[in-house]
């Protein structure tokens, strides 16, 4: 994932974001936590850029309002691969809409670069010790 280095807007120090995500609707009666799980390395992201990885929900009943943003700071990784997890507890959110996926913001031309591989699906995970970042989960049917 990078920047939109095509947009003049860099050139003046204007901050672009750019999001690369899946989304779902959850299912009415959906209960418990559910977690995005990939791995992760250090790309080429350079001077103020930033990274993160996301699960937001938006409620299309309420004017596409975001309901949750919920985020994990991917800017100082390792360069090395990691497991890493995000995860959100979706009783009550009926009907909502679920994305889950990764953002970076540049300006300037910076390099913005993330790469993750293995990107699972959100998942329930099954509560079984041991298995680190829900390893071992149950793939949730998309929507």
């Amino acid at each position: 994932m990078y920047s939109d280095y095509g947009n003049a807007d860099h050139a003046v120090g204007n901050l672009i974001e750019s999001n690369l995500f899946q989304e779902q609707v959850i299912p009415v009666g959906a209960t418990g936590v559910w977690y995005f799980t990939f791995d992760a390395k250090m790309g080429n992201l350079g001077g103020a850029s930033t990274a993160l990885a996301f699960i937001k929900t938006l409620d299309p009943n309420a004017g596409w309002a975001m309901t949750n943003f919920i985020t994990a700071d991917m800017t100082f990784i390792p360069t090395t691969w990691g497991d890493y997890m995000v995860s959100i507890d979706v009783t009550g959110l009926d009907g909502q809409i679920l994305q889950f996926g990764f953002a970076s913001t540049a300006a300037n031309y910076e390099p913005a670069d993330l790469l993750r591989q293995r990107c699972l699906h959100v998942r329930r995970h099954r509560a079984e010790p041991g298995h680190v970042h829900g390893r071992r989960q149950e793939p949730l049917p998309l929507v």
